[in-house]
């Protein structure tokens, strides 16, 4: 599979709104929740995925090494549990497909099926 850009997935049975910033408070465990109310789970492909490091910067304002110590300090803290990170795209796609409450990290190339990309305006 080409790699293409990182973006963020949502099942397609998910109505929420969505905006930059409530996604980003989810990814950086400031809530628990989709705006619908519905309980959020983040998930992302690993960090060793060669786009991770500037999606992070670009769209989450941190870098890797950042948002590890961030998340480090939330589970020392027990505010919160990181997003579970999956060696490939295609695991979070079939993981977020499955389950309602994932939201992802996952290369664009490899969405499918019940998953659609988060664009917002």
């Amino acid at each position: 599979m080409a790699q293409a850009e990182l973006v963020f997935v949502v099942n397609s049975a998910n109505a929420s709104v969505f905006d930059h910033t409530a996604v980003e408070n989810i990814f950086l465990g400031k809530t628990k929740a989709f705006p619908s109310g519905d309980k959020a789970i983040p998930i992302m492909v690993d960090y060793a995925n060669p786009g991770v490091e500037n999606f992070l910067v670009s769209q989450i304002g941190k870098s890797s090494s950042q948002y590890r110590a961030l998340w480090a300090r939330l589970v020392f803290a027990g505010a919160a549990t990181p997003p579970q990170a999956v060696p490939t795209s295609q695991d979070v796609v079939d993981l977020v497909e499955k389950n309602p409450n994932l939201i992802g990290i996952a290369d664009s190339a490899a969405v499918k099926g019940a998953v659609k990309i988060l664009v917002f305006k």
